[in-house]
């Protein structure tokens, strides 16, 4: 859930455009990672995977292969881009899309 939609008490009338690419940038590192996010906080697991092994240590080993078309150090800096804790900040989900057709290409 995005940052912004924890700290007020009616969620229904929270939930903006931001908080959908929040939770966009999280679906993404569940993918890249295989990790859920209940379990773990993964933009947190990101930054101390990246601190400690690098870009390459971030992706599931069973993304290995998956990398032909897209790079995976692309795609996890783009989901990080989704996660800024200041909602103004994150891009809109078709600057989303643009990022990620350019990282494809």
């Amino acid at each position: 859930m995005a940052p912004e939609l924890t700290r007020t008490r009616s969620i229904s009338k929270s939930f903006s455009q931001a908080s959908d690419v929040y939770s966009f940038g999280i679906l993404m590192l569940e993918i890249i990672t295989g990790k859920k996010p209940s379990v773990t906080n993964l933009g947190q697991y990101v930054m101390e995977k990246k601190n400690r092994e690098g870009l390459k240590g971030v992706p599931d080993r069973r993304m290995s292969g998956v990398e032909e078309n897209v790079s995976a150090s692309g795609m996890i800096m783009i989901a990080e881009v989704c996660l800024l804790s200041d909602p103004k900040q994150r891009p809109s989900m078709g600057t989303v899309v643009e990022m990620i057709q350019a990282a494809i290409h």
